[in-house]
C-alpha cells in the first residue's frame, strides 16, 4: 500500500517533531503553521551560502571535498530527504556543522540523531559508510549593530558574528545505530501516514 504523507518525503526535522509532539507536527504539516526562522537560523543559512561562495570570512571553517550533499533515499518505502553538510567520498566520512554560541555537551552530541540518520542515508546511497563522523562546532557571538551617524556611534539591534573559534569532535555511528534509525523512520512514517489519513477523512 502506498503511503500518503503530508509532504512527499520525511526529513530528520519531521521525525524529531513527530516523536516530540504529534500535536505540533499536525499544526505544522497539516495546518500550515510554518516556522519562518529566527536570527540564529538566518545566520546559519548565511554561513552556508558564504561557504558555497568561498567567502573569505568563512575560510577558517574546516571543510571536506563535498559541501551540502543533498539526498533522497528509500527507507522501507518511505522517501527520506536531507542535506549532508560535508562529505568525503574517498573515506565515506561526513560532518555535520552547527553555528553555536556555546559548546554542545558530549551527551547532546551523542543524542543528536541526525548523525545516525545521515550515516544510514550514505550507506544506502553508496553501499558503505565509515562509523566515524564529525561534529564541526563553529562558534558565534552576539553584539549590537553599530553605525556612525553625524559623527556619533549609534547602536541598533543585535547581530550574530563568527568568533573565528571552532571545534571538530568525533561522533561514532555503529551499524546497530543505523538499523535502529531505519526502524524508527519506518515506524514514524507509517504512524504519520495513518494519522494523516484519519485527519483527511475527518476534515477534508
Amino acid at each position: 500500500m502506498q503511503l500518503i504523507l503530508p509532504k512527499p518525503y520525511l526529513s530528520h526535522s519531521q521525525v524529531e517533531l513527530w516523536v516530540k509532539s504529534p500535536v505540533s507536527y499536525r499544526k505544522t504539516y497539516y495546518g500550515g503553521q510554518r516556522f519562518n526562522g529566527n536570527m540564529y537560523t538566518d545566520f546559519g543559512n548565511e554561513i552556508t551560502l558564504a561557504m558555497e561562495q568561498n567567502a573569505p570570512w568563512t575560510a577558517f571553517i574546516p571543510r571536506f571535498s563535498v559541501f551540502e550533499r543533498e539526498f533522497t533515499v528509500d527507507i522501507d518505502g518511505i522517501p527520506f530527504k536531507g542535506s549532508i553538510d560535508q562529505f568525503e567520498p574517498a573515506t565515506g566520512c561526513f560532518a555535520e556543522q552547527k553555528s553555536v554560541m556555546k559548546r554542545w555537551t558530549d551527551k547532546k552530541i551523542a543524542d543528536h540523531k541526525q548523525f545516525d540518520r545521515y550515516s544510514l542515508a550514505i550507506e544506502i546511497m553508496d553501499g558503505f559508510v565509515q562509523d566515524l563522523a564529525y561534529f564541526i562546532d563553529v562558534r558565534t557571538g552576539k553584539r549590537k549593530k553599530t553605525e556612525k551617524v553625524c559623527g556619533y556611534i549609534v547602536e541598533g539591534d543585535d547581530e550574530l558574528y563568527l568568533t573565528g573559534e571552532f571545534n571538530v569532535i568525533e561522533r561514532i555511528v555503529t551499524a546497530s545505530d543505523r538499523e535502529r534509525e531505519y526502524q524508527q523512520i519506518s515506524r514514524v512514517g507509517r504512524e504519520i501516514a495513518e494519522d494523516f489519513a484519519a485527519y483527511k477523512h475527518l476534515y477534508q
